[in-house]
């Protein structure tokens, strides 16, 4: 995993319980500015979401290095940093 990942994971874990929910996204995005289509956002957080949890640990979320995540959602987390 690559350390750009657990800094996004970091900056979206607002509350810092060690999980992201995708209300956190949601919220750290749009505070941020940052625009992302909203069935691109739920559908990738569905899919990462392997345990189905309704919240992403930090080894779930490292799939968004993975395709399709890779060409959706990292390049908008890519913006949390830029």
């Amino acid at each position: 995993m690559s350390p750009d990942v657990q800094r996004y994971f970091s900056i979206l874990d607002a509350n810092k319980d060690g999980h992201v929910t995708l209300d956190e996204m949601r919220s750290v995005l749009k505070a941020r500015g940052i625009a992302i289509d909203p069935s691109v956002l739920d559908s990738s957080f569905k899919d990462l979401d392997r345990d189905q949890d309704a919240k992403l640990t930090l080894a779930e979320f490292s799939g968004i290095e993975v395709e399709p995540h890779k060409t959706q959602l990292l390049p908008v987390m890519s913006k949390l940093v830029g």
